[in-house]
């Protein structure tokens, strides 16, 4: 399995950190003309990771769109009060539950 691409968020007004990205295939995936391509698995799922910034795993999470939201109710119980940095971790998964290598994205807080 490949890892998904072009990982971004946007922290919403009420502190949630909403994820999305772009999944990737290795069969019949090499389109160029702007359709979606095939689904090498069955269904379609993610496994979030979010990581505190020396890459010790606070909280796993499953998705099963391209997309996933941290709200900060989740942020606090994993860092409590304070303001850390923290990394967001995205896995596709196979059929049989194996991930796929992860993409990262480090969240910066000021």
């Amino acid at each position: 399995m490949l890892s998904p691409v072009h990982l971004q968020f946007k922290k919403s007004e009420a502190g949630n950190f909403n994820v999305s990205w772009i999944r990737r295939g290795s069969v019949n995936a090499d389109s160029w003309g702007g359709v979606e391509i095939p689904f090498d698995a069955f269904e379609e799922k993610y496994c979030i990771s979010i990581l505190d910034a020396e890459g010790l795993v606070k909280r796993e999470a499953y998705s099963i769109s391209p997309s996933f939201s941290y709200t900060n109710q989740m942020y606090v119980s994993d860092f409590g009060s304070g303001n850390p940095d923290f990394i967001i971790a995205v896995a596709q998964l196979s059929n049989s539950g194996i991930s796929g290598s992860y993409n990262k994205i480090k969240i910066t807080n000021t």
